[in-house]
């Protein structure tokens, strides 16, 4: 009897090596750090940027910030989101920080059945309400067959004079541009934790 627990503690004590290492090696260690996304991983053929997320998290996310970046100058973001599985249903709520005034009725949306690589939009409005550095989040949950997924993507917002010349203020990788229309138009990084 003295065997059998001697070879079970051993053996417990192996799976944790394992698991230990496992995690060390996925980039799953103990820092509890926002997992930076990699940047755009491809252009698709309408030339939506797509932000990475850690590995695991089954929805892909693009998304756009057009407007002004100044106090008082509405804000639109659009999401775009894509299941990376065929889900049940897919949900996402937009979480502003204090400061960016949201100007939608509905701070979400209920998106039924999604096919594999799908694409669903979303389109929220803000106001900011004073100068800053925010951040917008992004939560989602994808259900597929009884089972539910979650995660939360956060998107950086500057507002402010030097965010609208594009100076270094504006957070690593955010880009100034121009939709078709000729309307400011702010491509950032996204997050996901």
């Amino acid at each position: 009897m003295k065997v059998t627990a001697i070879f079970r503690r051993l053996a417990v004590g192996c799976l944790i090596i394992l698991f230990a290492g496992a995690s060390q090696a996925s980039g799953c260690a103990s820092n509890p750090k926002l997992a930076k996304a990699s940047g755009p991983v491809n252009n698709d053929e309408s030339g939506d940027r797509h932000a990475s997320a850690k590995p695991g998290i089954p929805v892909s996310v693009a998304y756009e910030l057009e407007g002004s970046p100044a106090v008082g100058k509405p804000l639109r973001l659009t999401v775009k989101l894509a299941s990376g599985i065929d889900s049940d249903s897919l949900r996402v709520r937009v979480l502003p920080e204090p400061g960016l005034l949201l100007l939608d009725a509905s701070d979400s949306a209920n998106f039924g059945p999604v096919k594999r690589r799908e694409r669903r939009e979303f389109r929220v409005s803000f106001i900011p309400q004073r100068e800053g550095a925010f951040r917008i989040r992004l939560a989602f949950a994808l259900d597929q067959q009884g089972v539910g997924q979650s995660g939360m993507f956060t998107i950086p917002v500057s507002i402010g004079p030097d965010a609208a010349r594009g100076s270094p203020e504006l957070p690593q990788g955010a880009k100034m541009g121009a939709d078709e229309e000729g309307r400011p138009l702010i491509v950032f990084p996204a997050e996901s934790r």
